[in-house]
């Protein structure tokens, strides 16, 4: 996306790769080969180095979007002790007014 200029697009729609969904490790492993070592090792490990690789693109999307641009992210509910969880970005900072 780096062709693409700063705070230029309203909208950004995306159905990122889900963190230890098997389908995604060897997709997640091509940005970083560190991770297909860790899913034999240390899957813990794996799943922080997943989201590593994910935050790079929320920062790209971020840079792509103009002020009060919106972006709508699908996420995979998980069940959490009998619970729905639908989990959320990690440390997305974002702002409404001005850019930082």
């Amino acid at each position: 996306m780096s062709c693409i200029e700063d705070e230029s697009v309203d909208l950004v729609v995306t159905s990122p790769p889900y963190p230890m969904i098997e389908m995604w490790d060897e997709i997640l492993t091509l940005q970083n080969p560190k991770i297909g070592v860790a899913l034999l090792n240390n899957p813990s490990d794996a799943f922080e180095m997943m989201h590593q690789e994910l935050d790079k693109v929320w920062r790209e999307c971020y840079r792509l979007l103009k002020d009060g641009g919106m972006m709508c992210i699908n996420g995979s509910p998980v069940k959490v002790c009998g619970l729905l969880h639908v989990p959320l970005i990690r440390n997305f900072n974002y702002t409404t007014t001005t850019r930082e």
